[in-house]
């Protein structure tokens, strides 16, 4: 429980002034309980005009004296009356906060994972698992916060515990003793039976999970070659075979933290019993139990729902250790996987023109970096003209795309550099916004048409959009659906053709009226007549920027400045 106590404190005080509104408030929250709870022997003791009172009621008779009150059934309700009214109001306003923090803290982790992938080196995402990535991201971030909750939970119960103890002893040391020894015995147990057992099940539950999404992930991406081959049964099977496993050990686990309750329920009630009868042999009058046997029974109850709740707690909290990781391990993602060269970026440098060619300086690289001897791109230096339209050749598999990425600032070279303006490319802090790319891959939010077109950008120009939108015809095949441009696109794009898809997505890099734009490969999707149009269009609306396109046919050649063959790791002209 108490171990990573650094990591735990961390995840948890991500708002400290939240999380210590919180505290206190639970504090009250259980002390006014507590004080309720205890209120109830004096009001039947005077009610039943008790002779020999408990310390409890002495206690709360001399609170009674010192602030002016007159011991009697009525004083004693009315004041029981507002601790109940009190305590219910602060036991609410405690849910909420809870209930409110457990989700802003989720709020604030993925805020902080994007925030360390945007960080982070592109080619080093591209390597983890995309459907484990998604399992952590979404389903880890969301047992971390039933985790917090849980937390909660210890916190509030501990102190609770603590506080209906020390009501107990000053009813009956007697019945405190014997309750206080079934607590330690059952938690003995719990941590003996349960819980190294719940940390097990909490990293086979994050294994399993990831191993889950990441096949439902590919099953839904190729759901096309499913389908062809004809092995969806075979798919479901070997999906659920997964799904099953992890029930059962849930399942398993569930049954086993449910016992504590009705052990505990048990517990309590032979120990009443016992209690009653070593009362009764050592006094003949019941009457002065049944004070005592009421604060007992509420607060006895009270503090083995609480004790109940507490192990639960802990072995919950347990189960979630490992999402703790994962979700820590996502936030300082960009801390493993950052290039040195984007560290210090000189944050007043920005690009607004580009005023020379673009130097290309003995660059080289691979992705598998333990190969040196065979670069996937080796050494190359040569310039991009400023202005011009630039066409990239090469088999596929030859390294265009990688080039490509290199010269957007995905990809950072193994050895030389790019230089725009005589500025390396790193350096620059708005590159993202001069130099945009389009591929033959792009992605579409579910959201209306126009809001893939502008992609969070902030855009009022409402007659260049119309410019871009028309040139490139999308108004087209936009003004065929009821809704135009607020018609909402579904499942990447399933309700476009491949065309309007890659329209949709050329339209977005224009509207940012790009330095640099680079295509890559983005007809593959069209026709010929419609790819030379679509081509005459851009490069209209581009004309005087520079322009780099790969696609491995002629048809565009008679637009291009300079045409550049890859081979073998090398640009010819």
């Amino acid at each position: 429980m108490f171990e990573n106590i650094a990591l735990i404190r961390q995840l948890f005080f991500q708002s400290k002034t939240y999380a210590s509104i919180l505290i206190i408030v639970s504090f009250i929250s259980i002390f006014l309980e507590g004080i309720s709870y205890a209120a109830i022997l004096p009001l039947l003791e005077n009610y039943l005009s008790s002779e020999k009172g408990s310390n409890l009621s002495r206690i709360i008779a001399s609170i009674f004296t010192y602030i002016g009150f007159s011991i009697n059934t009525l004083s004693i309700s009315i004041v029981f009356i507002i601790l109940i009214i009190f305590k219910n109001f602060f036991r609410i306003f405690r849910e909420y906060l809870t209930a409110n923090y457990k989700y802003y803290l989720r709020e604030i982790w993925l805020e902080k994972i994007y925030n360390s992938l945007d960080k982070s080196e592109y080619e080093k995402i591209t390597l983890v698992n995309r459907g484990k990535l998604y399992n952590n991201v979404y389903h880890e971030t969301n047992n971390s916060t039933q985790g917090m909750e849980n937390l909660i939970e210890i916190f509030t119960s501990l102190i609770s515990l603590i506080f209906f103890i020390f009501i107990l002893i000053l009813t009956s040391i007697q019945f405190t003793l014997i309750i206080a020894a079934i607590a330690i015995f059952i938690f003995l147990l719990n941590r003996l039976l349960l819980y190294n057992y719940s940390k097990k099940v909490g990293n086979k539950e994050v294994e399993l999970n990831q191993l889950v999404s990441s096949v439902i992930n590919d099953s839904l991406v190729s759901i096309k070659n499913i389908k062809a081959f004809r092995v969806m049964p075979e798919f479901s099977k070997y999906i659920n075979n997964h799904v099953k496993y992890l029930r059962r050990i849930m399942v398993q686990w569930r049954v086993y933290t449910f016992s504590t309750m009705p052990v505990i329920e048990t517990f309590l009630v032979l120990t009443l019993i016992v209690f009653i009868l070593y009362w009764n042999s050592l006094n003949d009058n019941l009457i002065t139990l049944i004070p005592l046997l009421a604060v007992i029974v509420v607060v006895g109850q009270r503090l083995m729902q609480q004790l109940s709740r507490f192990l639960i707690a802990i072995n919950s909290f347990n189960r979630m250790k490992k999402s703790f990781y994962v979700i820590n391990e996502l936030m300082n993602f960009d801390k493993k996987n950052k290039n040195y060269k984007t560290i210090n970026k000189e944050n007043n440098l920005r690009l607004d023109e580009l005023k020379k060619d673009i130097e290309i300086n003995n660059v080289s690289f691979n992705y598998e970096k333990s190969n040196a001897n065979n670069k996937l791109l080796n050494n190359l230096k040569f310039n991009i003209r400023k202005g011009k339209i630039t066409i990239l050749k090469g088999k596929s598999g030859s390294g265009k795309s990688t080039f490509l990425d290199l010269l957007s600032g995905l990809l950072i070279p193994d050895t030389g550099s790019i230089y725009i303006n005589n500025n390396e490319l790193y350096k620059y802090k708005n590159i993202n916004e001069k130099i945009v790319t389009v591929s033959q891959k792009n992605i579409l939010i579910t959201d209306t048409i126009k809001e893939n077109i502008l992609f969070f950008k902030q855009f009022n120009d409402e007659e260049y959009f119309k410019k871009i939108t028309s040139k490139l015809n999308v108004d087209d095949f936009v003004n065929s659906f009821e809704n135009n441009y607020d018609t909402i696109i579904e499942n990447s794009g399933e309700n476009l053709s491949g065309g309007q898809m890659q329209r949709i997505c050329i339209a977005r890099a224009l509207i940012r009226k790009p330095e640099i734009l680079i295509l890559d490969e983005i007809t593959s999707s069209l026709d010929e007549k419609n790819e030379k149009e679509i081509f005459s269009s851009i490069l209209q609306l581009m004309k005087g920027k520079t322009v780099i396109i790969s696609i491995h046919k002629s048809i565009i050649d008679e637009f291009a400045d300079d045409i550049y063959n890859i081979e073998n790791g090398k640009f010819v002209k």
